[in-house]
């Protein structure tokens, strides 16, 4: 698998960068002429990617991984992420 062939640690660095990555992609399609009533609302998702971020950074320096927590966060991020962009896309 792509996990064991790079390294957990590889692996760890890029999981964040990609969620970085994404919060920056909305913030560059603010200047894109992208509907701002669409977009604003998606950075509502930003504390949980932050806390992501964090449990992640925990993992890689040693801390038990909290797999209940880390899912559920995974879960909340993706899906608040799409209802927040179907409610808006249906309703503007």
């Amino acid at each position: 698998t792509f996990l064991v062939r790079a390294g957990w640690e590889n692996v760890v660095v890029l999981h964040n960068s990609l969620i970085l990555m994404a919060f920056l992609v909305l913030a560059a399609m603010l200047y894109m002429n992208f509907p701002r009533s669409i977009l604003y609302p998606a950075f509502l998702t930003a504390p949980l990617g932050l806390m992501q971020f964090w449990q992640m950074r925990q993992i890689a320096a040693g801390a038990k991984p909290n797999w209940k927590a880390l899912t559920w966060n995974a879960a909340a991020l993706v899906g608040s992420l799409i209802y927040i962009f179907s409610y808006f896309f249906w309703t503007r």
